[in-house]
């Protein structure tokens, strides 16, 4: 629960692994099927798209809850105050995670 009394949905519809074009078309189902958190992540190269779904949706900003990850590199301080939303049509994030993979190349992502 937020400071605000909101509650954010326990389930969310991720969209790891789909590709940006197919991202935005995705999304819109999720939004129709009811979900109402969209997680998403900086390594996965589709935030802007989720953003444009929403936007496009008719569902106001308060209605969608978004969260994201910041890449492994990025964990610093300043590179969390630095993260910015802009080219991705998202005014607010629901939460802004620190995601630590680890293993012989912790930033390339497999299927």
């Amino acid at each position: 629960m937020f400071n605000s009394g909101q509650r954010i949905p326990q389930l969310g519809f991720g969209v790891f692994l789909i590709p940006p074009p197919q991202t935005e078309a995705a999304v819109p189902h999720a939004l129709e099927a009811g979900y109402r958190h969209i997680d998403t992540a900086e390594m996965y190269g589709n935030e802007a798209e989720v953003g444009q779904a929403i936007s496009k949706s008719g569902l106001s900003r308060g209605e969608v809850f978004v969260t994201t990850k910041l890449k492994n590199d990025a964990h610093r301080h300043f590179d969390i105050f630095d993260f910015e939303l802009s080219g991705q049509d998202v005014e607010a994030i629901a939460a802004l995670n620190r995601n630590q993979r680890t293993g012989p190349d912790p930033d390339k992502f497999t299927g």
